[in-house]
């Protein structure tokens, strides 16, 4: 059974104040919120959210201060996850566009990564079992269902779920749907930016 990949959250939080990565509990989780020199308090009720899971949760507040100091470190730690960790899927949580060369650059180096404008409910997506490929086939069964449909494929992740769940008729859960979807991602059969709208390499 394929391992699934680890995923790490970077929240820029001067950009993206949410702070609930959800329930992501014995799921292969890391999230790493950083903080401006200037934040000395956070609201109770996030810092609750975040204790629950205090084991998957790293808060670094930055050194010095300046337009982009938060963005150089959030850089420095996503270079630093995919050197330690090949495998590693990393997610930039951020309005600032000027994280997209870089996305650019990881995925350029084989490196799975995207910016997004809020937490992704991962739990959703990594609750069930990895997809059983080689037991299964559904991710060639996918990609042969997406190679058929060249001129009428989802083009939003929410549309391309369904497609893939009409495909398996309905008895996939949400989860499994959801690391079917992931795992068409790993294999660079389609990308999917900040705004759900999916790409496709077939």
């Amino acid at each position: 059974m394929d391992t699934p990949r680890t995923q790490y959250i970077l929240i820029d939080h001067e950009n993206v104040h949410a702070l609930d990565p959800g329930e992501i509990g014995d799921l292969p989780v890391k999230v790493v919120v950083f903080l401006g020199e200037q934040t000395t308090k956070l609201p109770v009720e996030d810092v609750q959210k975040l204790l629950v899971h205090r084991g998957q949760i790293e808060l670094i507040t930055i050194s010095g201060h300046g337009k982009n100091a938060l963005d150089f470190h959030v850089a420095f730690y996503a270079g630093r996850i995919s050197a330690e960790d090949p495998k590693a899927y990393i997610h930039i949580i951020s309005k600032d566009k000027g994280f997209d060369p870089l996305i650019a650059h990881l995925k350029s180096r084989k490196v799975f990564a995207r910016r997004s404008e809020e937490v992704p409910r991962l739990a959703t997506i990594l609750k069930g079992e990895p997809v059983p490929a080689a037991a299964e086939g559904r991710v060639e069964r996918a990609i042969a269902h997406l190679t058929r449909m060249e001129k009428s494929r989802p083009r939003k992740r929410k549309t391309l779920a369904s497609s893939l769940a009409a495909l398996f008729n309905k008895q996939l859960s949400d989860g499994e749907v959801g690391r079917l979807i992931v795992a068409l991602e790993e294999a660079d059969k389609l990308g999917i930016d900040e705004k759900e709208t999916v790409t496709y390499r077939l």
